[in-house]
Order: C-alpha cells, then sequence, then structure tokens
C-alpha cells in the first residue's frame, strides 16, 4: 500500500466535498520511527475531477497583521491558480491573500496582493508530483518578507516590507477553491490559521500533529504567552449547523464544539 489514502476510497453517502475516513496516513515521520496516521480523515475536494466543491469557511479579518495559513495537502490534478486557502477579495483590487497552485507550473504559490501601491508580491515551491502528500506553509510577516515553506522546508521568500496598507475586504475565505469558480482538485486536512508569524521550528512541530497535539507554543505565532491561532479544522469528521453532532459542515476546532465561528460549510 503506498502512503497516502490507503487501497481504496469508499465515498458512498458522503457529504460533498466528503470526508475521507479510509486508513489515512499522510507521509513517514521518521523522527517517531516509522509510519504515522497525522490526521484519521481528510476532505475530499474535486479529487475525481467533480466540479464546483470547496468549504466557505466565512470571514476572517486581515488588516495590517501578520498572517500563517498551513495545510496538508495531496493534489490529483494542478489546475492552474486553484486555491488551497484564499482570504482575498473577490473583486476590484483583489487585496489579501493566497496559498493556491501556481499559474501554469505544478508548483505551490504563495501571493499577496494590496491596494495603496499596487504592489503584488509572490513566492513559488520547485516542481511537485501528484497524488503525493504534502505539508504546504505560507507566512506573511509583514514589517518583513513571506515565506513558503513545503515539508517544512524553506523554498522561496520574498520582501513584503513595502505592502503594509490594510487588506480588509469582505470576501469569505474559502478551502479548495479561489475567489472565483478556480477548484482545487484532491484532498486536504489539518488547515490552520494564525494572526502571525510562525517560526520554522514551530512549522516543523505543526506539521505532525491535529489540532488535539498542538502546544501552547504551536498556537503562538509571534506572541508570547498569548495564543493568535485564529481557526484550525481538522477535516476528519462533519458536525450539523450548529457545531454539533450532524453533517454537512466542518468544525473549527480553535472554537469548539457546538460554536458556529468560523463554522465551514461543505459546499
Amino acid at each position: 500500500m503506498s502512503l497516502g489514502l490507503g487501497t481504496s476510497l469508499l465515498k458512498g453517502g458522503l457529504t460533498t466535498p466528503g470526508i475521507v475516513t479510509d486508513s489515512l496516513v499522510l507521509k513517514h515521520n521518521y523522527a517517531a520511527g516509522g509510519v504515522v496516521p497525522v490526521s484519521d480523515g481528510a476532505a475530499d475536494i474535486n479529487a475525481d475531477a467533480a466540479a464546483n466543491e470547496y468549504i466557505d469557511v466565512g470571514t476572517i479579518e486581515i488588516t495590517t497583521n501578520d498572517v500563517s495559513v498551513c495545510a496538508w495537502v495531496y493534489i490529483t490534478s494542478f489546475v492552474d491558480l486553484a486555491a488551497i486557502i484564499s482570504n482575498r477579495h473577490a473583486s476590484g483590487d483583489y487585496q489579501g491573500f493566497a496559498l493556491r497552485i501556481d499559474s501554469g507550473n505544478p508548483r505551490f504559490e504563495l501571493i499577496m496582493d494590496e491596494v495603496t501601491t499596487g504592489s503584488v508580491s509572490s513566492v513559488t515551491s520547485a516542481d511537485k508530483n501528484t497524488n503525493q502528500w504534502y505539508h504546504v506553509c505560507g507566512v506573511f510577516d509583514r514589517s518583513g518578507s513571506q515565506y513558503l515553506y513545503v515539508d517544512g522546508v524553506l523554498e522561496d521568500s520574498d520582501s513584503i516590507a513595502g505592502l503594509a496598507d490594510s487588506l480588509t475586504h469582505t470576501t469569505n475565505v474559502t478551502l479548495g477553491k479561489r475567489f472565483d469558480a478556480t477548484y482545487m482538485r484532491g484532498y486536504m486536512c489539518n488547515v490552520g490559521y494564525w494572526n502571525g508569524a510562525l517560526t520554522q521550528a514551530q512549522i516543523k512541530s505543526i506539521m505532525w500533529k491535529n489540532y488535539a497535539g498542538l502546544t501552547s507554543s504551536d498556537k503562538d505565532a509571534g506572541a508570547t504567552g498569548s495564543s493568535n491561532i485564529v481557526a484550525w479544522w481538522d477535516l476528519d469528521s462533519e458536525v450539523g449547523s450548529d457545531g454539533n453532532a450532524g453533517s454537512g459542515y466542518v468544525l473549527n476546532e480553535v472554537a469548539g464544539a457546538g460554536s458556529t465561528t468560523n463554522l465551514g460549510t461543505l459546499t
């Protein structure tokens, strides 16, 4: 059995985009002495070329704060500009950011777009493979640089010190979809969002954990003694519209059971 999704994917009766729970193993964790299941499941987002599947997690405000986002992803097809995580305005000046697929290349890209200077800054990874799990992480240090990490390794960075303008907008954050109708194809799980800049050491720690395994240090991105993790979606099970038992939605683990704060709608 190859690493990743196991020998079969049983999708019967799953809510679109669906939660896959078939012996999910993300990769070898050699530091832990072998293969470990970092997650009990993942969201199936157009993995079999189905259309228009994504997760809407509501609004997360950005002003001039630092931001970090991360996710485990298994790309079945590199669709140009398809977003893994997008918190970017849907029209006009497109202010905000996205962790997405590079245009015309089998790569990951991190992009920030702001208004005052009309500047756009992007960094990209080296070419990657389909049908393989990767942990991707984007970090925006608004007074310094943006950084793109894959499997805990820094792949690219670029100064964004001049992009200090507010990125405030009203477009919802989406997982697996750009602000337009451009959709990711593959699987994702353990998606995290911080209002702060993660260090490489934190990223290497976070990548081997679901939310229950995170330490206080993992939750504190650049703010000693204060938790600035905003949201974390394990994406291994569904809940109802009230954040309790049910289906059709995914829980923001930071808010906890019964909360509708940044509750993800399976679309």
